[in-house]
């Protein structure tokens, strides 16, 4: 029998045989990753509260609040990837360098 391995930044209690009993792994705020100021689109970011439900079982909610005054100050979750939609439309039009032939 192989094992079941949660993906980056997740885990699951033992004895757990499938990737649904994996769970957002929070990370200790002193054990965040410090942030590179040169390249500002690409540092990793950090979410203080965040909810959500288990796939297999949409009743059970995990909860993660860091801040001092939650009831019970957890880790923060780190964000795996982000979206920055555009909106073409509403943006300028594409630059095309026209001095190149």
């Amino acid at each position: 029998m192989a094992d079941t391995i949660c993906p980056p930044l997740t885990s699951s209690l033992s004895g757990q045989s499938t990737l649904e009993s994996c769970r957002l792994a929070p990370i200790d705020v002193c054990d965040k990753l410090e942030l590179d100021n040169t390249l500002p689109m690409t540092d990793i970011s950090y979410l203080e509260t965040y909810s959500y439900h288990l796939l297999d079982d949409p009743s059970t909610t995990f909860s993660f609040a860091s801040s001092l005054q939650a009831t019970n100050p957890t880790g923060e979750i780190q964000v795996v990837h982000r979206i920055n939609p555009i909106n073409y439309t509403a943006s300028s039009p594409v630059w095309v360098n026209d001095t190149v032939e």
